[in-house]
C-alpha cells in the first residue's frame, strides 16, 4: 500500500493499492479505480483478477473510506475528493493513466479531468451520480441515503454474521460472493482486545456525508471540459442511474459513448466482476 499526501491538508493521507501488476513494465498500462461510496478499493479485487495482463491496477481508499484518512464533520464537496485524485495521480507520478470508476467513484474522476484537463487517457464512468442540471441543489443531509446510513449497523459479532447479513438484502444480495468478502475483509477492523467483534472502517457519518454532497456538484455543468474519450456505463436494471440521465450527460461530453450493462444494477461490477472487467477491457483496447 502506498500513502499519498493530499494538497493543502496537513495529515491527511489518501491510501493506494496496487492490487494488480502488469508482467511487463514496457508494456504496462496504469489503470487508477476508484469505488463507490460506502466501500473501499479492495472491493476491485475480483474485477481485477479479470483483467488482461497489461494492467497495473491501482485502487484508492477515497477520503473516509478503507485506509484513507477522515473525512471532517458534515462531509467534503466532491469537487474537493476530485482533487484528492489529481494528488494520487502526482503523487505516484502517473502520467495520463487510464481509470475506472464506479458511482460517486465515477463522477469524482469526471471532476477530476474537469479540474484539470488531460489529466487522464481515457475513462470508464460506471453508474455517475449527479444531475442533469447546470445549477444543483445544495448539500443535503436529509437525504434519505444519507440517514439510513447513519443508521446503518457497524459492529458485527464476527465477518461471517456480517457476511450473513448483508447477503439477505439489497444490495449487497446481488452481488457476488467473491466481491462480497473483498468488501468484508477490507472494509472491516477488529473490535480491541476484549471487546470481541468487528468494526466498519467507514463510519456511518462518513458515509451519510457522502449522500449528503451527492447531487451538489457541478460535474454535469464542466463536462466539456473533459478532453479525453468517456464509457459511460449503466446496468440495464438500475433504479440509480437512469438512461435518459447519462444520455445527457453523453450529449455534454466532446468524446463519448454509452454502454449498457445486461442482467446488472447499479452495483454491476461487483455484481458481475468478469463480466464487467471485459468490457472495460474491451473500452481501452485501443489506449
Amino acid at each position: 500500500m502506498t500513502r499519498v499526501a493530499v494538497a493543502g491538508e496537513a495529515g491527511i493521507e489518501i491510501a493506494v493499492h496496487e492490487l494488480g501488476a502488469a508482467r511487463s513494465s514496457s508494456s504496462r498500462t496504469d489503470l487508477l479505480l476508484v469505488h463507490a461510496a460506502g466501500l473501499h478499493g479492495h472491493v476491485w479485487l475480483p474485477f481485477v483478477e479479470r483483467l488482461p495482463e497489461r494492467f497495473r491496477a491501482l485502487a484508492v481508499d477515497v477520503r473516509g473510506h478503507g485506509e484513507s484518512g477522515p473525512l471532517p464533520e458534515g462531509g467534503l464537496g466532491w469537487e474537493e475528493l476530485a482533487a484528492d485524485l489529481l494528488a494520487v495521480v502526482d503523487g505516484l507520478d502517473l502520467h495520463r493513466p487510464l481509470a475506472v470508476g464506479h458511482s460517486s467513484g465515477a463522477s469524482l474522476l469526471l471532476l477530476g479531468e474537469e479540474q484539470r484537463s488531460g489529466t487522464f487517457a481515457g475513462l470508464c464512468c460506471i453508474e455517475p451520480i449527479g444531475s442533469a442540471v447546470h445549477n444543483p441543489p445544495p448539500p443535503n443531509p436529509a437525504h434519505p441515503l444519507a440517514e439510513g446510513a447513519r443508521r446503518r449497523r457497524d459492529v458485527f459479532p464476527s465477518l461471517q454474521a456480517a457476511f450473513d447479513t448483508y447477503a439477505a438484502k439489497p444490495p449487497f444480495s446481488s452481488v457476488a460472493p467473491q466481491a462480497l468478502w473483498a468488501y468484508l475483509e477490507h472494509g472491516f477492523s477488529e473490535l480491541a482486545e476484549g471487546e470481541g467483534g468487528v468494526r466498519l472502517r467507514c463510519r456511518p457519518e462518513d458515509e451519510a456525508g457522502m449522500y449528503t454532497h451527492g447531487l451538489s456538484h457541478h460535474a454535469y455543468r464542466d463536462l466539456d471540459r473533459v478532453r479525453c474519450p468517456v464509457v459511460l456505463m449503466r446496468g440495464d436494471r438500475s433504479t440509480v442511474v437512469s438512461a435518459d440521465v447519462l444520455r445527457a450527460w453523453a450529449a455534454r461530453l466532446p468524446d463519448a459513448r454509452i454502454e449498457v450493462l445486461p442482467g446488472l444494477g447499479h452495483f454491476a461490477p461487483l455484481e458481475d466482476p468478469a463480466a464487467v472487467a471485459h468490457t472495460v477491457a474491451a473500452a481501452f483496447a485501443g489506449e
